[in-house]
């Protein structure tokens, strides 16, 4: 499984290389609220969505600002091990890995502008397990053969990421385990239906 993905990530890296930047405002937009684990409503994000091959691998390339409030939904055909990086991207942001039922699985903060590092929930973990270890020796292709078997499971496989502004996850308080769910029409959206008769 993880070779299947490598060799689609190969396929990824050399098409993001010729990407055409996404043109601002032609993406479905739509609103989603961040639930902690008592379902209290932690942040609201509008998102533009990215859910054909072409949006997803422009992705937010070639942008100067972003607002705060507002990012991009990555919305993938189905639950993989699927990495992300920052090539022509000029803002920092913070990046929200989701598996299919939207739940948080693992958060990248203030990612680098311009970085072609891959970003994957390993490496997250990874950097944070290297700040814990605070120089002393650990078995890093052990930690990685395990955080991968993991991270390939379905109930942790990412679905979706969100990317924000750099500092959004951490000032809205999401963390890994939080829900993010589209918020319903409003109600100027939705048709009323004709009053009954009688």
């Amino acid at each position: 499984m993880l070779k299947n993905t490598a060799i689609a990530m190969l396929a990824l890296v050399a098409a993001c290389s010729t990407a055409e930047p996404a043109p601002q405002g032609k993406l479905r937009h739509e609103t989603y609220v961040a639930l902690g684990n008592k379902n209290e409503n932690k942040a609201r994000f509008d998102l533009e969505v990215a859910d054909t091959d072409k949006a997803r691998l422009a992705g937010l390339m070639d942008r100067r600002e972003l607002p705060d409030g507002t990012g991009m939904l990555f919305v993938f055909d189905h639950a993989d091990y699927w990495s992300m990086w920052m090539k022509r991207t000029y803002v920092p942001l913070d990046m929200i890995f989701m598996n299919e039922n939207r739940v948080i699985t693992a958060i990248a903060e203030n990612r680098k502008p311009l970085s072609e590092d891959f970003i994957t929930p390993c490496s997250i973990e990874y950097e944070k397990r290297a700040v814990a270890m605070d120089g002393r020796e650990w078995d890093i292709d052990a930690f990685f053969e395990a955080c991968g078997a993991n991270f390939t499971k379905r109930e942790n496989s990412t679905k979706y990421v969100i990317e924000l502004p750099a500092g959004t996850a951490r000032k809205s308080g999401v963390k890994v385990g939080d829900k993010v769910v589209p918020m319903p029409a409003p109600a100027a959206a939705v048709p009323k239906l004709p009053a009954k008769k009688g």
